[in-house]
């Protein structure tokens, strides 16, 4: 178990849009069993992890460029550089897909087509 504290953060959203408010640990390690995926430490990072996983998985899952993310997280609100998104993205990037294939359920020998 991980033993940090719980607090209560509030994401920046433009004016009309809905804001998130979520109980995490304070260096962003979310609690776990077995099953889930690895916990990825944001330890020392300015930014809220919730913040860091949003700005590395716009970069990846939209083939954006690192400024358009950036462009993207300051209409949020959140004024971070192209720059630090692209060290997120080569420190966090290769863990964020190493829990997201262990998510993925395996593919069957067999396939049906419709």
């Amino acid at each position: 178990d991980h033993a940090c504290d719980a607090e209560p953060i509030r994401l920046a959203a433009p004016h009309g849009a809905v804001s998130l408010t979520q109980t995490v640990s304070t260096c962003g390690v979310l609690p776990h069993n077995e099953t889930d995926m690895e916990p990825i430490c944001f330890k020392r990072h300015r930014f809220h992890p919730d913040i860091i996983r949003q700005a590395v998985w716009l970069y990846y899952r939209f083939t954006l460029s690192l400024r358009d993310v950036e462009d993207l997280l300051a209409e949020r609100g959140i004024d971070v550089t192209y720059e630090t998104v692209r060290c997120w993205g080569n420190k966090f990037g290769p863990a964020i897909a190493a829990n997201i294939r262990k998510r993925r359920r395996r593919a069957d020998c067999i396939w049906h087509l419709r």
